[in-house]
């Protein structure tokens, strides 16, 4: 299973890409549906967001796995979309796809151009 920036497969054309960009607010909408209260209010596209988030997933999942399960799709969808805006929004960057190199890994998937900024990181 391909699993890409909230893709679980990938786009065929520029259509296809344009349909799954129209629909990041709704997504983004039904993984919030999902989320308790506390965290949802917590989650502002900030970096430090991702904290958050990471503590959620990390007591909701034992085994990385069980996010790939079928009935993960919606929450890994929301959860991909939701840390690819976080660093759109804070690298002032657009969303694009490639459809040309056939022989790129990330052929289809969604990425992130246009940026000039860089974000620094810690890991704690």
């Amino acid at each position: 299973m391909r699993i890409g920036w909230a893709s679980p497969k990938a786009q065929t054309s520029r259509d296809d890409f344009e349909i799954w960009l129209s629909d990041m607010g709704d997504a983004l909408e039904r993984f919030g549906s999902l989320l308790p209260n506390d965290l949802r209010n917590r989650l502002v596209y900030s970096i430090d967001s991702l904290d958050a988030l990471e503590s959620r997933l990390l007591s909701r999942y034992q085994d990385p796995r069980e996010l790939l399960e079928k009935r993960e799709s919606t929450y890994l969808d929301g959860l991909s979309r939701y840390v690819g805006e976080v660093f759109r929004k804070n690298l002032s960057a657009r969303s694009d796809i490639g459809l040309k190199n056939e022989t790129n890994t990330y052929l289809g998937l969604p990425k992130l151009v246009g940026y000039s900024k860089s974000l620094t990181l810690s890991v704690q």
